[in-house]
């Protein structure tokens, strides 16, 4: 998987490795983690929030110790714009 000019590669695991976390990114070995065990819905949110670590990383955002919190905004607001329109995102992934 392409994150910016970065190949990625995307692990499942199982819980045992995963501690308090559903995921994480390793920037320096390009590698994103998830949680095998997890729904759908959790799977689409932990994975938009690693890549956007990766993407955080990639442009060396500078978030003084907010990156979680403006990780996890974003990427609980992305879910929640692409559930509650679908079709606008039907749209825009076929631009």
């Amino acid at each position: 998987m392409q994150i910016l000019n970065l190949t990625y590669k995307v692990r499942f695991t199982d819980d045992g490795e995963m501690a308090e976390a559903a995921g994480w990114c390793d920037c320096n070995k390009q590698e994103i983690v998830l949680a095998r065990t997890l729904s759908p819905d959790t799977l689409q949110e932990v994975f938009l929030h690693e890549v956007l670590h990766a993407l955080a990383h990639g442009y060396a955002l500078q978030f003084d110790d907010e990156e979680e919190k403006v990780v996890s905004n974003m990427a609980s607001g992305i879910c929640l714009f692409k559930k509650q329109n679908p079709s606008a995102w039907r749209w825009f992934n076929r631009l």
